[in-house]
């Protein structure tokens, strides 16, 4: 899954109002940037292959134990929600934070095929989602990534015209990409890296947004 993990974080922000967007954002991609780490080092692998059974996205690891197994997926969770508790002391944020690191898995495995381990060495699991183009567009577009958008959009609101037109520009640049990555899957080499590094950038985005956005008059009134 690529486009719902932004959504789920931007939905996340009403359960976290004290947490930067920012922070969801890197909490919900926290195993695909260490993958692009991972995969790099030769630690983990990636095939490319148009005949596989990711017909939208042919993307699949052969091995990702360290950063896509749900093993590993519970334990990167507890170790960057304990961060930021430690260095915010916002313990409802870190849950969020916390959880967004661990969605991350259970959204990937909607989509790939088998493909992801429970474990190092165990079954690998996969619903395959990517085998229909309609159904990926309808569930990461419009359910999680249109959904996040509504609801971030009603538990914030902007303090100035940055905050308005930066939220658009935001939503417009992430479709563009996934627009992109549908049609014109990156191999999984260090060629792709600057497509990989376009979405990553929409994390120092969603922090720079923050400092032109604020909490709805509804959220801001919850304790």
């Amino acid at each position: 899954m690529i486009i719902g993990h932004y959504g789920l974080a931007l939905a996340a922000k009403r359960l976290a109002p004290r947490t930067s967007l920012g922070v969801l954002f890197l909490a919900s991609q926290f195993l695909d940037l260490l993958a692009h780490v991972f995969v790099p080092l030769g630690i983990e692998t990636m095939v490319f292959d148009r005949a596989s059974i990711h017909l939208v996205m042919p993307v699949a690891f052969t091995r990702a134990a360290f950063s896509h197994s749900l093993l590993a997926a519970c334990l990167w969770a507890v170790l960057f929600g304990g961060v930021y508790f430690k260095v915010t002391r916002n313990g409802r944020g870190a849950l969020v934070a916390a959880a967004l690191v661990v969605s991350h898995w259970f959204l990937d495995i909607i989509v790939h095929g088998h493909g992801l381990p429970i474990y190092p060495g165990g079954p690998l699991v996969g619903f395959g989602l990517w085998r229909s183009m309609q159904l990926t567009v309808a569930v990461e577009l419009w359910v999680l990534f249109g959904g996040g958008a509504w609801i971030y959009a009603r538990a914030t609101r902007p303090l100035d015209r940055a905050g308005r037109n930066g939220f658009a520009a935001l939503l417009a640049f992430a479709a563009m990409l996934y627009a992109f990555a549908l049609y014109k899957p990156p191999e999984p080499s260090l060629q792709s890296a600057g497509f990989f590094g376009l979405w990553d950038g929409l994390i120092f985005a969603a922090f720079w947004l923050e400092r032109h956005r604020t909490g709805s008059s509804r959220e801001a009134a919850r304790p």
